[in-house]
């Protein structure tokens, strides 16, 4: 394999010798190591030539050695004793770099970030920095990130963003920019579900095919069962939908049955873990439970309880355009329920509705939907007006 080859960047990944990566810089082969969440590199002189190869395998060698016995030299001068000084010529006239930092940041957190972070919200970021000019990925030019992003971005995302590029930042230098400060407010959405007569509507359409067009290949009631258990359980969508048969767990009389919930599908991908990684088991109710033996007849490949419609993981994204959107909004024309809404506006409904009538502590609610108390209380719990008959008499 020619030497330029061995080394091209490919889909984020560089030939590498034990824990020290190669690359081509400027005509030269540079080593590359990450050592206790710090970015190190060296330059090999003599271009991109076999003898510089070897020099810098060996060199690789050496380097590995003292990381296997923790005596990484920080300073490189043990490995080139000239590194130092190039290095402060090279700090007096470069400044840091987002691009060089953010990269850092990925290399140092790839092995502990969720992979559906790294796939969607750090090609996000990724995105963002190939927009922006080399003027504006200047670290000394941060103070004025948050005007130049919110040109091109939502608010709500330049948020995220932020969150992920300050702790680059923090990670690369130390120092806490704290770059949300340049931001406005993130307004906080309100807290919106559906009354209990609104959440009957929704099924019994999905159930009976009310709004189901004579030209569609699909059945508005092969969604039912999964709308029926996001309603009666409060689950999120991604945990409902990786959840197969073997995840009940039922009574020896098969009166009874509980729902163990330790996963979750989502954006193509099943993680092995829920979205707090909690394992929760919780009962269902004896309506729910003949809605899912009425489903167990519809067999799949993966046993999944809720598959999608040609077999396989359902799609929610596809769902909720095709199938939840159409329905809500010709409730809404004919006066069933008061506005649309999301699917997982479910799990707000059957907490606001389990503790305002069903009077279910928020204690023991935070314990099925697989929450803390403060949360369930700050994102999912309604705020309904006193019943005027309950209102007590104090003095």
């Amino acid at each position: 394999m020619k030497i330029s080859t061995l080394l091209e960047h490919k889909d984020g990944k560089f030939y590498k010798k034990g824990r020290v990566a190669f690359s081509k810089r400027k005509g030269s082969i540079r080593l590359r190591i990450v050592h206790n969440y710090k970015y190190y590199s060296l330059t090999i002189k003599g271009g991109i030539t076999q003898k510089a190869l070897e020099a810098a395998k060996a060199l690789a060698d050496t380097i590995n050695g003292d990381l296997a016995f923790d005596r990484f030299d920080t300073t490189l001068q043990k490995y080139d004793p000239d590194h130092a000084t190039r290095a402060n010529f090279i700090e007096q006239r470069k400044e840091p770099d987002l691009k060089e930092i953010w990269e850092h940041y990925k290399e140092a957190k790839k092995y502990k970030s969720a992979k559906t972070t790294q796939v969607f919200q750090w090609r996000e970021i990724d995105r963002l920095l190939d927009i922006l000019s080399p003027k504006q990925l200047k670290l000394s030019e941060i103070e004025y990130l948050g005007a130049a992003v919110l040109k091109i971005r939502a608010l709500s995302t330049t948020h995220r963003n932020f969150q992920f590029l300050n702790a680059a930042i923090t990670l690369y230098t130390g120092e806490d920019k704290k770059l949300k400060k340049q931001l406005p407010p993130e307004p906080k959405p309100s807290i919106e579900w559906f009354e209990p007569h609104e959440v009957r509507f929704i099924l019994e359409a999905f159930r009976d095919d009310r709004y189901n067009s004579d030209r569609s290949a699909f059945t508005h009631s092969f969604y039912y069962p999964y709308v029926a258990f996001l309603a009666h359980t409060g689950c999120r969508p991604e945990e409902a939908l990786a959840l197969s048969w073997a995840n009940l767990i039922w009574s020896s009389d098969r009166c009874e049955c509980k729902v163990k919930i330790d996963k979750a599908y989502t954006k193509g991908i099943l993680l092995p873990h829920t979205k707090n990684y909690k394992i929760r088991t919780i009962a269902l109710s004896s309506s729910l439970i003949k809605i899912l033996e009425n489903n167990y007849k519809k067999s799949n490949q993966n046993r999944l309880i809720f598959p999608g419609y040609k077999g396989g993981y359902l799609d929610h994204g596809n769902f909720r355009e095709r199938q939840w959107q159409p329905i809500l909004e010709a409730l809404v024309r004919n006066g069933l329920i008061r506005k649309y809404l999301k699917p997982y506006c479910l799990r707000h409904s059957y907490v606001t509705n389990m503790h305002h009538e069903a009077e279910v502590s928020l204690v023991k609610i935070a314990g099925l939907i697989g929450d803390k108390v403060e949360t369930v209380i700050k994102r999912y719990t309604g705020l309904k007006e006193m019943d005027p008959a309950k209102m007590p008499n104090l003095y």
